[in-house]
């Protein structure tokens, strides 16, 4: 199966290092959202700080310039299932010197594909993510999921070793579905990626549950906040059949430093483990980025971070109020250099 390189919403990668941690056993998820739910994000760059609080700091993949976009979650429910939908398109601009190599690779390819352009020194590559997944509602169980992605991942010519990798240009155009049998004592997935099918082994026995990528901020929001801090560090066997040749282990780790105030729409300036955080501001008016003034709204929220050893993914749910807790909405999610905060707030009350 071909490896995906992408940087895109809940493709594995992860927060921190957990390994040989022990393995807390995985809570039981319960419902927490209604019949028909459609919630929206913007998506930005992260900054500096923001980088840095999630570990991202030093990192091969060249970050771009710009990131503009949005992302969108549909959940519904059915007479035995529940059907998610997640759309995430997002331009990102990379703005190069003349003569990078990677700039040259991109000129390259550019005439290949038709989400990637080359102005001058400036590429644009406009990213699409639409993925599905149907599961149970009585084990959350997935029957089956689809993936389409267009995107680009440039990496930087690195040395490691005294050994020098050359830089590359990455191209995902990849459409994958796969289908879950649980039928048989070893729980198995056909993975069917731009016509090339594959069946892979997911567990040993089906004592072990093997849930979808594409559900894993919706898994996350369905255990009792409690039982996750309790556990410490979460064990979940995850499968993604555009990116991975078997199931992962995720670890998901709940901050047992409780809630603290998010700003959202705000653009952290400097921010700490503590959970100490100032934002960027011109005056008394919180501004982005480009130093355009941005409306903020305080909201109470609770991290989970989930690694497999990689590149982050930092989850922030919902805990204004004690209705906030009965159903955990997701308020801002982090993966690498990519920041998505809720478009409206009231949609967390509705």
């Amino acid at each position: 199966m071909k490896k995906i390189i992408c940087l895109s919403i809940c493709i594995l990668f992860s927060l921190l290092a957990f390994v040989g941690c022990s393995q807390a056993t995985v809570p039981n998820p319960t419902e927490k959202w209604g019949n028909n739910e459609t919630i929206h994000y913007t998506v930005r760059k992260a900054s500096k700080a923001e980088l840095i609080y999630s570990e991202v700091s030093a990192t091969m993949q060249r970050i771009p310039d710009d990131v503009t976009g949005t992302y969108a979650t549909t959940i519904t429910k059915g007479e035995s299932t529940y059907t998610l939908s997640t759309e995430y398109v997002v331009t990102e601009t990379y703005n190069f010197n003349a003569g990078d190599k990677l700039l040259e690779k991109a000129k390259a390819i550019a005439d290949s594909y038709d989400f990637i352009t080359v102005d001058g020194n400036t590429v644009t590559v406009n990213v699409s993510i639409y993925g599905t997944c149907v599961f149970n509602i009585n084990d959350f169980l997935p029957q089956n999921s689809s993936k389409q992605i267009k995107s680009v991942v440039f990496i930087n010519e690195t040395t490691v070793n005294k050994k020098t990798y050359e830089c590359q240009c990455s191209v995902n155009d990849v459409n994958t579905v796969v289908t879950y049998d649980y039928s048989a004592k070893k729980p198995k997935a056909t993975v069917k990626t731009n016509g090339t099918e594959e069946v892979v082994t997911l567990a040993k026995t089906t004592k072990t549950k093997t849930y979808d990528n594409e559900q894993l901020g919706f898994l996350l929001r369905s255990f009792k906040w409690n039982d996750l801090v309790s556990n410490g560090n979460t064990t979940i066997s995850v499968f993604d059949g555009s990116g991975s040749a078997s199931a992962l282990s995720v670890v998901a780790k709940a901050s047992s430093k409780g809630e603290f105030d998010y700003y959202i729409g705000g653009v952290w300036e400097t921010a700490l483990s503590s959970y100490e955080f100032t934002y960027y501001k011109d005056g008394e008016n919180y501004v982005d980025l480009k130093n355009n003034v941005v409306e903020v709204t305080k909201r109470k929220v609770a991290e989970v971070g989930v690694s497999t050893g990689g590149i982050p993914i930092l989850y922030y749910f919902d805990h204004e109020t004690a209705s906030s807790t009965s159903t955990y909405k997701m308020v801002r999610m982090q993966q690498g250099y990519v920041i998505c905060d809720v478009t409206d707030p009231s949609a967390l009350d509705s």
